[in-house]
This record gives C-alpha cells, sequence and structure tokens, in this order.
C-alpha cells in the first residue's frame, strides 16, 4: 500500500465524500509534483476492494510506465492496454495508452471508474470518444492546472474540483524544491500571431532558432548552471534538434527527444539524464506533462506561450524535490512577466481563466515581477535583488505609472489653488482684476457669473 502524505489524505477523504454525495465527475487538481497519481493510485486500490473496475488513461508511454511503479508499490492486480504490451484477460484494473484504448473499444471490459491523467486533453475527439463510451462510469480527472490550453475550462466536463494546496505551501513543506528564477533579456514575442489561445508554434520557433538566442541561453546556463542537468523547452522539432546540437558543440552533452523518437530511445535518453552522461535534453512537449525527473535541476524556457497552463507544467518540472536541490528556471521568453513565478498565488475554478487574477490564460494584463539589471534575477517586487542584493531600479511600466500619478497631482493641486484664489476675490473688481490676470476674453462677464453664483448658492 502506499503511505499518504497528509495533505493527500485529505484529498482522498474529500473524494469519497464527494463519490458518496452522488457527485460522479470530478477533478483532483495538484501542483506539479505534489503526487496526483499517488492519489488516484489509493482511490483505484478502494475501488478494486469493492470487486470494481477500473481504468487509468495516460497518453505517452512514460506516463504509463510510471503508472506502473506506482501500481507495483501499490500491490495492484493490474493489465496493460497498449501497443506492444500483451493484453491480459480478467484484470480489475488496466492501464490504458489512450490510443491503443480507442481501437480497442469493442473487445475492452466496462470500467466502473475512469481516472483521466493530464484531463486538459479530455475536450480532444479522441479522449471525448474513449470516455464517452461508457457514460455510467465514474470519471476522476487529474492535473496540475485545469486550464486549457486556451483559457477556457471544464465546465460540463466535471461537477466539481478537490483541491490540494498550493505551490508556495508544498515549497514551505519541503514535498516541492525551493527555486530561483533568473529572466535575461530575451525576445518580443508581440508581433506573433495566436491559435487556440497560444502563440502559432511555427511562428515561435522561427523567432526562436537563432544562433545567437541559443548562444546566449548556452552563456547564461554556463553561468548560473554548469554541470547541472537542463531540460530544454523549445518550439519546434527542428528548434529543438538546433539547440541540442549547440549545446553540443560548447561541450555539453545534449539530447533531442521529440513525440516521433522511438520510444526506446526516449528511454535512453531519460535514463543517460538520470545518470548524469546527458546533462541538457531538447524538447517538444514531451517533457512539459507528466514526466517525472526529480534529477532535473534547471529548467530552461525557449518556447514562448501565452497559456498558462503551459507554462507551470513547464517550470513546474524543476520543482520536483531532490535533497538539497534548488531548482533554477532560466526564462529567455519573459514568461515570468506574463504569468507571474510558479509560486503566484492562483485561484482555480472550473470556469477556466483565474478568478482574482489581474491576468486571464493569456496574460494581457503583465504581472509585477522585477527584473535585476545586474543578475538577471526575476523576483517579486522589493527594494532589493533578494540574489545579488543590487537596488532595484524602478521598470519603464512603473515610471510611466509614477508620472501618470504625479501629472494628476500636480493637476489637482493646480485647480485646488485657483479655487483658493477665486475665493479670495470677494467683490465684483476683484474678480475682474483675477479674470484679467488669467488672460479671460470677457474678465467682467466672468466675475458676473461668479457673484450670481455665489448669491444662488447663498439662498439655497
Amino acid at each position: 500500500m502506499i503511505e499518504l502524505r497528509d495533505y493527500q489524505a485529505d484529498m482522498m477523504e474529500d473524494a469519497r465524500a464527494a463519490m458518496r454525495s452522488g457527485i460522479r465527475r470530478f477533478m483532483l487538481v495538484l501542483p506539479t509534483g505534489g503526487g496526483k497519481t499517488a492519489v488516484s493510485t489509493s482511490i483505484i486500490s478502494e475501488t478494486a476492494a469493492r470487486g470494481n473496475a477500473a481504468l487509468f488513461l495516460c497518453h505517452r508511454m512514460e506516463l504509463l510506465e510510471q503508472t506502473e511503479a506506482t501500481f507495483e508499490k501499490a500491490g495492484l492486480d493490474y493489465g496493460v492496454v497498449a501497443a506492444g504490451r500483451q493484453y491480459e484477460a480478467g484484470k480489475p484494473v488496466y492501464i490504458g495508452s489512450i490510443e491503443t484504448v480507442r481501437r480497442r473499444l469493442r473487445s475492452l471490459p466496462n470500467p466502473d471508474l475512469i481516472i483521466v491523467d493530464e484531463c486538459s486533453h479530455i475536450v480532444s475527439r479522441t479522449w471525448k470518444q474513449v470516455v464517452d463510451a461508457w457514460p455510467d462510469a465514474w470519471r476522476i480527472g487529474l492535473t496540475a492546472t485545469p486550464l486549457r490550453l486556451s483559457g477556457e475550462g471544464f465546465e460540463g466536463v466535471f461537477n466539481l474540483m478537490v483541491l490540494g494546496p498550493s505551490v508556495r505551501d508544498l515549497i514551505e513543506a519541503g514535498w516541492l524544491a525551493g527555486f530561483k528564477y533568473y529572466a535575461p533579456p530575451g525576445v518580443d514575442a508581440a508581433g506573433l500571431h495566436t491559435r487556440y489561445g497560444d502563440y502559432v508554434l511555427s511562428e515561435a520557433a522561427a523567432l526562436m532558432d537563432r544562433p545567437h538566442i541559443t548562444g546566449d541561453a548556452i552563456k547564461h546556463y554556463r553561468r548560473l548552471s554548469d554541470g547541472k542537468r537542463a531540460v530544454i523547452f523549445c518550439a519546434s522539432v527542428a528548434h529543438s534538434m538546433n539547440v541540442a546540437e549547440a549545446f553540443r558543440s560548447a561541450g555539453v552533452p545534449a539530447r533531442h527527444v521529440d513525440g516521433t523518437t522511438p520510444a526506446g530511445e526516449r528511454r535512453q535518453a531519460l535514463e543517460g539524464f538520470r545518470d548524469g552522461s546527458i546533462l541538457a535534453l531538447t524538447n517538444v512537449n514531451i517533457f512539459a506533462e507528466g514526466v517525472d525527473v526529480p534529477a532535473l535541476e534547471t529548467a530552461i524556457l525557449l518556447r514562448p506561450t501565452r497559456s498558462l497552463a503551459m507554462y507551470l507544467q513547464m517550470v513546474g518540472r524543476a520543482l520536483r524535490p531532490q535533497e538539497g536541490k534548488t531548482a533554477l528556471i532560466l526564462d529567455h521568453v519573459g514568461a515570468a512577466g506574463m504569468h507571474g513565478l510558479p509560486d503566484e498565488p492562483r485561484s482555480w475554478t472550473l470556469h477556466g481563466r483565474l478568478r482574482g487574477s489581474r491576468t486571464g490564460n493569456s496574460g494581457e494584463q503583465m504581472l509585477a515581477v522585477s527584473i535585476c539589471e545586474d543578475c538577471y534575477a526575476a523576483y517579486k517586487p522589493a527594494a532589493h535583488c533578494p540574489y545579488c542584493g543590487a537596488a532595484t531600479k524602478p521598470t519603464r511600466r512603473e515610471i510611466e505609472q509614477r508620472e501618470g500619478e504625479l501629472e494628476e497631482i500636480a493637476k489637482w493641486e493646480a485647480s485646488a489653488a485657483a479655487r483658493r484664489e477665486q475665493g479670495a476675490a470677494q467683490t465684483f473688481e476683484e474678480l475682474a482684476e483675477l479674470g484679467r490676470q488669467r488672460g479671460y476674453r470677457n474678465p467682467a462677464f466672468w466675475a458676473s457669473k461668479v457673484i450670481s453664483g455665489r448669491k444662488r448658492g447663498k439662498r439655497k
């Protein structure tokens, strides 16, 4: 059996309460690295113990293999439905690859419970075809970021959120690694078009796949994280390959993986990364979701994104804990300014875009993050950089805001002085003289209007 942490046990009890109350479709929301699979495995164990069938759905081989390891640890009797794996009939629990399950829908037994890993995919045609094939089954979604890439939520798909602790809570409790965040001067993605809530990747790749940008990433990796294992998030397969080659040319053992890389080669790359023979893994989306690599010490962002969900998935990879580890995040795409730091307080809802947040999924309004001009650290606004101690210089935005405030104050003070001056002029002659000093076209007419207004005010 798996021993749950206190907060995982609390989530487990919340899940039981939801099921007892008849809620058949709900989400378990827990930050990357918080242990969603452990909670769902405990739910499956209880389901199987009552004689009910369960199906755990994944969309990548790495996630399937990680789930297998957790099920083994829990002592579950399970089978696997995946390409290249022998199917064993009559198991109470199955782990299924979504594509293989879709092809074998008619031959599989009906599950009483379906758990959907990384459930942001559930609205796609393939996933809907699978989960809708068993409409009477209980449905639980697992995610760290209950947002679609477009920023939409899951109203109508799930009826309840079971929320775990925040990223900051887990860092303070030691269940996630602390981090340092650096944002060297990067690219301006303002001219990129968007599609389905995120930048068009072909345009993002054209912007990012340039020698000087990759060279800058290598320079800052050498300065801040030399010799540490880094996962590098790229915008296209060609971009990822070029970055891997550039790192190798700079003497950093690097390897590229993507969705078409054979499973054996991907497994080999991960093993090399874990044992330290590979220091840099470049990829497109492969390591953004679910893959557990505690050895990862540095996340390098070379893919601009307007999607808060994608951003949190990428930076969350680096926060998986390891003894003595402080994660490093090197942001070359300005993501912190758009989405906030990884531990920014966020209030999730089924409706999608964040309640009470200063920015939506696409980051239309910049969050308050200071960038040190000396060391490029990104941090919550403070008088001094917490990393190098340099005094924080106001950003252009802050200067503009301050200038605007001063202008408004100046206008108000000038108006107040004018009112006092007019109040001191009591007679028609004094008012007419004031009007002449101010350059009014007809000071006598203005003075008579002021006197008339004062008389009406007295009558009231």
